[in-house]
Protein backbone atom coordinates (compact mmCIF):
# COMPACT_ATOMS: atom_id res chain seq x y z
CA UNK A 1 0.00 0.00 0.00
CA UNK A 2 1.33 3.13 -1.30
CA UNK A 3 1.78 6.33 1.47
CA UNK A 4 0.03 9.11 -0.66
CA UNK A 5 -1.12 12.41 1.39
CA UNK A 6 -4.54 11.59 1.29
CA UNK A 7 -4.10 7.90 3.12
CA UNK A 8 -1.85 9.45 5.64
CA UNK A 9 -4.41 12.65 6.57
CA UNK A 10 -7.01 10.21 7.14
CA UNK A 11 -4.93 8.05 9.16
CA UNK A 12 -4.23 11.05 11.81
CA UNK A 13 -8.04 12.14 11.28
CA UNK A 14 -9.11 8.28 12.39
CA UNK A 15 -6.22 8.37 14.82
CA UNK A 16 -7.76 11.35 16.66
CA UNK A 17 -11.33 10.32 16.68
CA UNK A 18 -9.87 7.36 19.24
CA UNK A 19 -10.95 8.47 22.20
CA UNK A 20 -7.47 7.82 24.68
CA UNK A 21 -7.35 7.22 28.24
CA UNK A 22 -6.87 10.51 29.45
CA UNK A 23 -10.38 11.45 27.64
CA UNK A 24 -11.98 8.63 29.64
CA UNK A 25 -10.45 9.86 32.78
CA UNK A 26 -11.72 13.18 32.45
CA UNK A 27 -15.29 12.11 31.59
CA UNK A 28 -15.11 9.84 34.31
CA UNK A 29 -14.09 12.89 36.81
CA UNK A 30 -16.72 15.33 35.05
CA UNK A 31 -19.41 12.46 35.93
CA UNK A 32 -18.16 12.72 39.80
CA UNK A 33 -18.57 15.96 39.55
CA UNK A 34 -21.77 16.57 37.85
CA UNK A 35 -20.62 18.19 34.93
CA UNK A 36 -21.12 15.98 32.14
CA UNK A 37 -21.47 18.56 29.87
CA UNK A 38 -17.94 20.32 30.43
CA UNK A 39 -16.39 16.51 30.13
CA UNK A 40 -17.96 15.57 27.18
CA UNK A 41 -16.74 19.25 25.48
CA UNK A 42 -12.95 18.57 26.79
CA UNK A 43 -13.01 14.70 24.97
CA UNK A 44 -14.67 16.49 21.48
CA UNK A 45 -11.60 19.22 22.31
CA UNK A 46 -9.29 15.92 23.00
CA UNK A 47 -10.37 14.09 19.96
CA UNK A 48 -10.11 17.35 17.52
CA UNK A 49 -6.50 18.25 18.67
CA UNK A 50 -5.01 14.81 18.13
CA UNK A 51 -6.63 14.21 15.11
CA UNK A 52 -4.78 17.81 13.93
CA UNK A 53 -2.11 16.86 15.56
CA UNK A 54 -1.81 13.35 13.71
CA UNK A 55 -2.97 15.23 10.33
CA UNK A 56 0.00 17.71 10.64
CA UNK A 57 2.53 14.69 11.44
CA UNK A 58 1.23 13.01 8.61
CA UNK A 59 1.30 15.61 6.23
CA UNK A 60 5.01 16.39 7.40
CA UNK A 61 5.82 12.87 7.05
CA UNK A 62 4.94 13.03 3.09
CA UNK A 63 6.54 16.47 2.69
CA UNK A 64 9.84 15.14 4.33
CA UNK A 65 9.84 11.92 2.68
CA UNK A 66 9.30 14.20 -0.72
CA UNK A 67 12.27 16.12 -0.09
CA UNK A 68 14.40 13.89 0.92
CA UNK A 69 14.48 10.99 -1.10
CA UNK A 70 18.38 11.61 -2.28
CA UNK A 71 19.74 11.37 0.77
CA UNK A 72 17.67 8.62 2.57
CA UNK A 73 19.24 6.34 0.27
CA UNK A 74 22.70 6.96 2.28
CA UNK A 75 24.18 3.63 3.54
CA UNK A 76 25.15 5.24 7.21
CA UNK A 77 21.68 5.94 7.44
CA UNK A 78 20.18 3.36 6.81
CA UNK A 79 22.75 1.21 9.14
CA UNK A 80 21.43 3.59 11.84
CA UNK A 81 18.31 2.99 10.80
CA UNK A 82 18.24 -0.71 11.46
CA UNK A 83 19.66 0.01 15.51
CA UNK A 84 16.80 2.09 16.58
CA UNK A 85 14.51 -0.61 17.75
CA UNK A 86 17.56 -2.09 19.53
CA UNK A 87 18.25 1.26 20.77
CA UNK A 88 14.99 2.01 21.63
CA UNK A 89 14.39 -1.16 23.45
CA UNK A 90 16.96 -0.79 25.72
CA UNK A 91 16.64 2.61 26.45
CA UNK A 92 12.72 1.71 27.86
CA UNK A 93 14.31 -1.65 29.73
CA UNK A 94 17.18 1.13 31.75
CA UNK A 95 14.28 3.51 32.34
CA UNK A 96 11.58 0.86 33.39
CA UNK A 97 14.07 -0.68 35.75
CA UNK A 98 15.20 3.38 37.52
CA UNK A 99 11.58 3.31 37.90
CA UNK A 100 11.29 0.28 39.71
CA UNK A 101 14.32 1.17 41.82
CA UNK A 102 12.88 3.85 42.84
CA UNK A 103 9.96 2.64 43.51
CA UNK A 104 11.02 0.13 45.52
CA UNK A 105 13.42 2.26 47.37
CA UNK A 106 10.06 4.44 48.08
CA UNK A 107 8.40 1.36 49.57
CA UNK A 108 11.55 1.16 51.92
Amino acid sequence: MALTPRRLVGLGLVGGLVPSASALLVLLLAITLDRVALGLALIVAFGAGMAIVLAAISASIVVLRDRASGWMAAPWLARIGRGLPALSAVAVLVLGIVVTVQAVAALA
